[in-house]
């Protein structure tokens, strides 16, 4: 990961790194951001969310820079609503030890808006936005109990079973 912005602005988090760049993993199996601590003390009280939700309209965009590609939330992304109106920021520090840290960690809240496929044979990630075609519940409705006894026959009309 080359930086993180907020809001634009970068916040300079790796330029002390190797390359310039800090580790970062895309991982399934964590639900928030996660950080070394340095980072995420720097990071967190400019996105942070107020308990009560009051500020999250207001917050900045959090984008995540990859080699060159600018990966960018908005708050709605990026904080949690909790049952009784209650938000959370979903970022919390991590420190990883040498040789595999510090790293930053893309969890779910990440994936959520970019689409992933994992290359394990060749050790990388590729993301792009998601689309998601609805927000709401696209099941179909539940037939009714006249409507779910019919089945298409042979023809194509509909016919109510024993009648094929």
């Amino acid at each position: 990961m080359n930086d993180i912005e907020i809001g634009g602005k970068p916040q300079h988090l790796c330029t002390d790194q190797p390359n310039g760049c800090c580790k970062l993993v895309v991982d399934t199996g964590t639900s928030f951001f996660t950080g070394p601590s340095e980072g995420v003390e720097k990071v967190l009280p400019q996105i942070h969310v107020d308990r009560d939700c009051a500020n999250r309209d207001s917050l900045p965009n959090l984008t995540f820079v990859v080699d060159g590609e600018r990966y960018t939330l908005g708050s709605e992304a990026y904080s949690v609503v909790l049952g009784g109106g209650r938000c959370m920021t979903a970022m919390m520090s991590l420190d990883v030890g040498p040789p595999r840290g510090p790293l930053w960690i893309l969890g779910d809240v990440f994936l959520r808006e970019f689409y992933s496929v994992f290359d394990r044979v060749n050790n990388r990630v590729g993301l792009a936005p998601a689309v998601h075609t609805s927000k709401v519940n696209i099941l179909k409705p539940q037939a009714t109990s006249s409507q779910a006894e019919l089945t298409k026959g042979a023809s194509g009309a509909e016919v109510a079973p024993g009648q094929q």
